[in-house]
């Protein structure tokens, strides 16, 4: 992947999730393998691969990364009211505040594409709420909010 051979990183990425799936491993490597189909412009294959890795039950650990990829692998297809869902479920698995204020956002601008403004503002407010360690992320929620609010 670091050489820039995401062929041959997603080949092997493929062979460690079949062989040790099921191991933190294996998991970690599922990740990787998303994260590589979307670089190859395969968010088709990235969003097939994700649900099949999360109707399996990974790992707490790794459910953020997974619901994240899975939504931006969406947002690709413009499927943007599903990647709107998944990335709120990122940021409900998201252990990291910072983390989690990034996909609030994430979601707030799906669900906006969307054109769900009661979700769009939901996810806006949340940010407000509940994000104490990023005040840049609460301005743009307040001002995504406030948007929203003069469209309507």
């Amino acid at each position: 992947m670091d050489a820039g051979n995401l062929q041959l990183a997603a080949s092997d990425l493929s062979r460690i999730v079949s062989d040790y799936g099921g191991t933190p491993a294996g998991q970690e490597a599922a990740i990787l393998l998303a994260r590589v189909q979307l670089q190859m412009g395969q968010p088709e294959v990235a969003v097939a691969q994700l649900r099949e890795f999360l109707n399996r039950a990974p790992a707490d650990q790794f459910l953020a990364q997974a619901h994240g990829l899975l939504g931006t692998g969406l947002e690709e297809l413009a499927q943007f009211g599903d990647a709107a869902g998944e990335f709120a479920q990122a940021a409900d698995a998201s252990a990291y505040e910072l983390i989690k204020a990034e996909l609030l956002l994430d979601a707030g601008r799906a669900a906006t594409l969307a054109r769900d403004a009661a979700l769009a503002e939901r996810m806006y407010q949340r940010v407000i709420a509940e994000i104490t360690e990023d005040p840049g992320s609460v301005a743009e929620a307040e001002i995504r909010l406030a948007e929203l609010r003069r469209e309507s």
